[in-house]
């Protein structure tokens, strides 16, 4: 974080690129041994494999909480420090994280991240600042795959389709309400789909899940959902 407000308070007059990663939010939340709890009790140590699916997750969630407060608190000095330079009204601004967390939300022992595909582990964060755009907050289904290209559009001038380099989404076009979104972890594949997630095996088959990762046993998924998200996954590979 200090080097990069040095960078951003260094004399220039020219295009640049900052980026920071705030690992504090990432289990096990590690935070200055000073740091004051947000909220008490607060863990002092997490480890998501010794707990069971009738633990009470409030020292685990306050610690987490805290963790969030502390990152807040370094972004914050980086866009003071932006202000500072006079660079704020001619700098894109974008703050996301590539995963939630939960802490047994569902009751049914899930713990981080990797997990499943519930809105516990998938909604993040996506706060874009963008010079000379009205605020506006988006209600419909996203995904980091729409950064790309909105970016190379309208922040870097490129003027090829779409399709040709992404299978996201302009974020500053409307977005479908039904839109299918494709999710992996490191061991599962699925679609998200307006109510439902699709979770398929290494065979192919497909299990519906409600929003509290429920299955709906007579309830196959959506045909039409399916052959999207399969064309999204495939299309660089047939073109």
């Amino acid at each position: 974080v200090e080097a990069l407000r040095a960078d951003i308070a260094a004399p220039g007059d020219g295009h640049w690129f900052g980026f920071v990663f705030l690992d504090s939010t990432h289990a096990p939340y590690h935070l200055p041994a000073d740091y004051p709890p947000l909220a008490t009790p607060m863990a002092t140590d997490i480890d998501f494999l010794a707990l069971g699916k009738d633990h009470v997750a409030t020292p685990e969630r306050n610690r987490y909480r805290t963790a969030v407060h502390y990152a807040d608190g370094l972004l914050g000095e980086l866009l003071q420090t932006l202000r500072d330079s006079g660079q704020a009204d001619n700098t894109i601004v974008l703050v996301t994280g590539d995963h939630a967390e939960e802490f047994n939300d569902l009751g049914l022992n899930y713990w981080g991240h990797n997990g499943n595909f519930s809105d516990y582990q998938m909604h993040v964060p996506f706060v874009l600042h963008w010079p000379g755009r009205a605020a506006a907050a988006r209600t419909g289904s996203t995904s980091h795959e729409d950064w790309v290209p909105t970016l190379l559009r309208h922040g870097l001038g490129c003027e090829n389709a779409l399709a040709d380099f992404s299978t996201g989404r302009d974020l500053f076009d409307p977005v479908p309400a039904d839109r299918p979104l494709l999710v992996e972890s490191w061991s599962q594949r699925g679609i998200r789909h307006g109510q439902h997630t699709y979770v398929f095996d290494k065979f192919g088959n497909a299990t519906t899940l409600d929003r509290n990762y429920l299955p709906l046993l007579h309830q196959p998924p959506d045909p039409g959902a399916v052959r999207a998200a399969w064309d999204a996954l495939t299309h660089f590979r047939r073109h």
